[in-house]
């Protein structure tokens, strides 16, 4: 949350201060009150010098200032001054330089302090707050903005220019954001940006050889985010400001993106290229749930360097993760969700060749999919396990964070080199039954699995003396001791259940 708090005090900030009450007015003096009142609850104190001229309220030596959550430090955040300029029809803007600095100092308990100077330079950039206080809407829009690292300092030395170059642009940037004031500061904001570009070279001055060039560029970056913000709540304890009311539910997609880069590292250097196609990345938090999500399409990337024998290149057609838990302790049972997707994987045919020279296997794209789900009840707070668990006494046996109810394989897939394992199943969890397996938990259900390819992959993998024949005949009789022979050539099916009894069986003979 500091990051988000951070960006949110530059032109983003405005964003957090919108709601819709287009026909009352609002001032600059209440805007920057409203300013305040937000940044301290993230845990901010803030400092400045405000002065009014005419319509126009002047914000300077502003300062922020946090404690470093979970460690004994403390981040201060200098920036240039600022106006809010009453525009006479009841709306504000939010003026800064076209050349705006900021400063920056971190300073950890048993580390070196970390200093550093940023510009925050901005071209065609309007910000306009409109609304009542408490219920107030603001619009962003700026042709360019552009973030770069001027100056650090660390360990006594001051970099600049001279050993890096971090810059971070984006063109066309327009946004909306609304709040409401009240026991929750609730927000709704939107917005995209056209093309993020990225700069960064950075060089040791002390190893003139090496060498960190990475540049690449980002199109058609779009967010939006609700939610709901408490009052007067620690935001670093998100157990607490969770029970407080805290939610957000974001999302942010973009596409294509494409990078170059080149590392020389003593001599040893990798160079390469990677981009994709889409992405896009989720993220819901409230009382009750926990979900991300996560995804990207046409991945790709190529490396080339002097410890590689060969150009390597690597593709991924779809990557997918979404998860979705409880966070809350409750009586009953509750859904959770789990997804991971890799697929369409594809390497080039020089790394194939390093363990299959003669093209022996197949070389079609390999997929891995698991989509499980179930219900699970927890016995404490998702935020705040961490606590229970070093809250325990010296000798006490850990405490289970919670319990399994039922587990559902949706669906599986594993396809690669030619064999191609699939599945479908359910087991319903007793936790009342702790003898029938030795103090686990009894499960009750079935389990389907369809095999097919696995006798050719193995022929071949014998065939190019990876598979000892022994061993390949050895595992071609255990599955004949779970498996039976499916609909199609080389396919094997498999039924593993587990019964009211506990009895495991496969295919109706019994295993236990």
């Amino acid at each position: 949350m500091t990051r988000f708090a951070s960006l949110a005090s530059t032109s983003a900030l405005a964003l957090c201060l919108g709601a819709g009450a287009a026909q009352a007015d609002i001032t600059a003096q209440e805007v920057w009150t409203d300013l305040q009142a937000y940044m301290t609850g993230f845990g901010y104190d803030i400092t400045a010098t405000t002065a009014q001229s005419g319509d126009t309220l002047n914000v300077t030596d502003l300062t922020m200032s946090m404690e470093i959550p979970d460690a004994e430090g403390t981040v201060i955040i200098r920036m240039g001054d600022l106006a809010l300029v009453d525009r006479g029809d009841g709306t504000v803007s939010l003026s800064i330089p076209a050349s705006w600095p900021l400063e920056f100092d971190v300073a950890i308990a048993g580390e070196d302090p970390v200093s550093g100077r940023l510009s925050y330079l901005s071209e065609g950039m309007e910000t306009v707050i409109s609304g009542s206080p408490g219920d107030t809407q603001t619009t962003v829009g700026a042709d360019s903005i552009t973030v770069q690292l001027d100056e650090v300092t660390a360990e006594g030395e001051t970099f600049g220019s001279d050993v890096f170059r971090v810059v971070i642009g984006m063109d066309d940037v327009a946004g909306t954001g609304t709040m409401k004031v009240g026991e929750l500061r609730e927000f709704d904001q939107s917005g995209s940006v056209a093309q993020v570009t990225y700069d960064i070279d950075v060089q040791p001055p002390e190893e003139e050889e090496d060498r960190l060039v990475l540049t690449g560029t980002l199109d058609n970056l779009a967010f939006a985010a609700t939610g709901a913000i408490p009052q007067n709540t620690d935001m670093a304890d998100m157990g607490a400001a969770v029970e407080a009311g805290f939610a957000v539910d974001a999302s942010y997609s973009y596409g294509p993106t494409q990078a170059q880069f080149s590392f020389n590292d003593n001599g040893d250097t990798v160079n390469g290229t990677a981009g994709a196609a889409t992405g896009s990345f989720a993220m819901m938090m409230n009382g009750d749930r926990l979900s991300y999500e996560a995804g990207g399409t046409d991945a790709k990337i190529d490396l080339t360097g002097s410890q590689l024998p060969f150009p390597v290149s690597l593709a991924m057609a779809e990557t997918g993760f979404k998860l979705s838990v409880p966070v809350q302790p409750t009586d009953d049972p509750q859904d959770f969700e789990l997804d991971v997707t890799l697929g369409g994987f594809q390497m080039s045919d020089m790394i194939w060749s390093l363990f299959d020279m003669q093209g022996v296997l197949p070389r079609d794209p390999a997929t891995i999919d698991i989509d499980l789900s179930g219900q699970a009840r927890l016995f404490m707070n998702l935020f705040k396990i961490e606590d229970e668990m070093s809250g325990m006494g010296m000798g006490q046996a850990p405490a289970m964070p919670g319990e399994l109810h039922q587990v559902t394989l949706d669906g599986l897939l594993v396809e690669a080199a030619g064999a191609r394992l699939t599945g479908e199943g359910s087991f319903a969890i007793d936790n009342t039954d702790m003898e029938t397996f030795d103090g686990m938990p009894r499960p009750e259900g079935e389990l389907n699995l369809t095999l097919r390819g696995a006798n050719a992959l193995m022929d071949n993998l014998v065939q190019m003396g990876l598979l000892p024949q022994e061993q390949a005949m050895g595992a071609r009789m255990m599955m004949g001791m779970f498996a039976v022979p499916g609909d199609g050539e080389d396919t094997l099916k498999s039924t593993i259940e587990v019964n009211e009894q506990g009895h495991v069986l496969a295919n109706g003979q019994r295993l236990r």
